[in-house]
């Protein structure tokens, strides 16, 4: 409910923006500030989340260890971080790659790497799907 109500509110939102930007130089100006302001996002998560990450598996016997530790946890744990990397595309997936098929070997390696991959597209799929036709609207008018 509360998801449901928060994808509303943005979704009103922008349409309230639309309202509000008639002139077609206000909408190139706000397209432009906000999309500077989600290209800063992204980045800041990339490198906040993403080279911890990456320095992290870069020494695949920790990785290695970690996940003999964790038992059952550490291949859900692999999933997850390689969702989020399918979803944060600034984050170079091939280590992730790699290292699935060092720390579970190659079958079972390349089976969760495809499971969250199929995951995280299907996330990002949503996320276009939710928001994605409000964002082009603020950017180009509904007659282009």
């Amino acid at each position: 409910m509360t998801e449901t109500f928060f994808c509303d509110n943005i979704t009103t939102n922008v349409v309230l923006l639309e309202r509000i930007m008639k002139n077609e130089r206000q909408r190139k100006i706000i397209a432009a500030i906000l999309l500077g302001v989600a290209l800063l996002l992204v980045t800041a998560i990339g490198i906040i989340v993403g080279r911890p990450l990456v320095r992290y598996i870069s020494e695949p016997e920790r990785f290695r260890s970690w996940v003999d530790t964790h038992g059952a946890l550490g291949p859900l744990a692999y999933v997850v971080i390689v969702i989020f990397q399918v979803v944060i595309a600034l984050i170079p997936g091939e280590p992730f790659e790699i290292l699935g098929g060092y720390a579970f070997g190659a079958v079972k390696g390349t089976v969760l790497c495809f499971i969250a991959a199929g995951i995280g597209s299907i996330c990002v799929f949503w996320l276009v799907r939710r928001f994605g036709m409000a964002f082009v609207r603020v950017f180009f008018s509904q007659e282009k």
